[in-house]
């Protein structure tokens, strides 16, 4: 019995996870990756945190407050938004596996299970450099969290609430950070959390059958693997209004909102609204999470089809401009061999002119 329930739990994480780097909820923004690579967004945009990057290959999104990152499919980064700490500065990141973005600085897992992290460290957020064996990793309000290979969980940066108080724990599939506080989920469906609990956002421990966990400003949201969501912490603004949903495979925890997407690509959102962060109804992301890979595969060809036909009709106007310049250039040596006596001076100089320009033109052709 318990064995077939570890095996469920163990499917439907892997399931939520293709889903889940799909949607990322900002402060007063949210972001979804549609499965032709382009990246739509709802709310805020006063910093451009919207990373519109179409058809850049993204495949995972991560956002925390007011910058967005984008991991693309050749294990390099992108980020947009605000950069006042150096936080989008992951321009020369390569070899990644996952990103995380963090209020004012963004960490990236690597595939030999390292970590790399820039923008704001006073904190110490971003000492992540000595650690090894991560299997995913986590970024907070000032706060960085870690998840290794063998269950176990490190942490850096500010901890005056204690939410990096993850030393003992085990047994861990995923982590997730959220302001103050840091939540773990545990390989038997169950959570745990610590730091800031002053709003009930650590009140996981009655949870169970979990598959998924999200981290907000002050709230935490779990998704169970019947597809229905669980959630604690503050609901002034109605962020943890989730009973009601249903078929869900992937969830997000803003700064006052929550977005859940559904297993037919539809996305849903509660909470607070100010910016229109919770204008996502109309978005469609996939046709279905099964077949996600072969819609991305599908997109890609026609992605590639598109660029070699670009180029190779950008090839072709090349060659017309090069023989065209060649004719003219031909034309003028021949008119220029052909000036004879004292008043041809004035001609000369023009045509010698008029070949240097095309000479000139020849040469950017050629680079």
């Amino acid at each position: 019995m318990a064995e077939n329930l570890s095996g469920r739990l163990f499917l439907q994480r892997e399931r939520s996870k293709r889903a889940s780097v799909l949607i990322a909820a900002g402060w007063q923004h949210t972001i979804g990756l549609m499965a032709n690579g382009w990246v739509i967004t709802a709310g805020r945009k006063d910093y451009g945190q919207t990373l519109c990057a179409g058809g850049a290959e993204i495949v995972a999104l991560s956002d925390k407050r007011m910058h967005a990152v984008g991991l693309k499919a050749d294990g390099s980064a992108v980020a947009a938004g605000e950069n006042t700490r150096g936080q989008c500065e992951v321009g020369s990141w390569t070899g990644l596996v996952a990103v995380a973005a963090g209020s004012l600085h963004t960490v990236g897992l690597k595939a030999g299970g390292s970590a790399v992290a820039c923008g704001a460290g006073e904190r110490g957020q971003c000492e992540v450099a000595a650690w090894r064996d991560l299997a995913a990793i986590a970024a907070g309000f000032e706060h960085t969290v870690g998840l290794k290979a063998d269950g176990s969980a490190v942490a850096c940066g500010a901890n005056e609430r204690g939410q990096c108080g993850v030393s003992g724990w085990t047994d861990l599939v995923a982590v997730a950070a959220g302001s103050l506080h840091t939540v773990g989920l545990k390989a038997d469906g169950s959570a745990v959390a610590c730091g800031a609990n002053d709003r009930g956002q650590c009140e996981v421990a009655a949870w169970r059958d979990l598959v998924a966990i999200a981290a907000g400003f002050e709230h935490t949201v779990g998704l169970k693997a019947d597809g229905s969501v669980v959630a604690c912490g503050a609901n002034e603004r109605g962020q943890c209004e989730v009973s009601a949903w249903s078929e869900i495979v992937g969830i997000a925890a803003g700064g006052d909102h929550t977005v859940g997407l559904r297993s037919d690509g539809r996305v849903t959102a509660v909470g607070a609204d100010a910016g229109g962060q919770c204008g996502v109804f109309r978005w469609k992301l996939f046709d279905s999470l099964e077949t996600l890979e072969e819609e991305r595969r599908v997109y890609r060809q026609k992605r590639e089809i598109q660029h070699r036909e670009a180029e190779q009709k950008k090839a072709a106007q090349k060659k017309e401009r090069m023989a065209f310049l060649y004719s003219q250039k031909k034309a003028l040596l021949q008119e220029i061999a052909g000036l004879r006596g004292w008043f041809s001076g004035g001609r000369r100089k023009e045509l010698q002119a008029q070949l240097a320009a095309i000479e000139r033109a020849i040469q950017e052709e050629q680079r």
